[in-house]
């Protein structure tokens, strides 16, 4: 899956993303998976 994108940003206008929180540094990142 070397296509596969992360953005590190919050983007509700996409309804085709899928929303990973992953635990950094003791802070919640959400993680937005371009699902096209």
């Amino acid at each position: 899956m070397e296509d596969t994108v992360l953005l590190f940003h919050v983007d509700l206008r996409n309804p085709n993303s899928l929303f990973y929180r992953s635990p950094i540094g003791g802070l919640y990142l959400t993680v937005i998976h371009d699902a096209k």
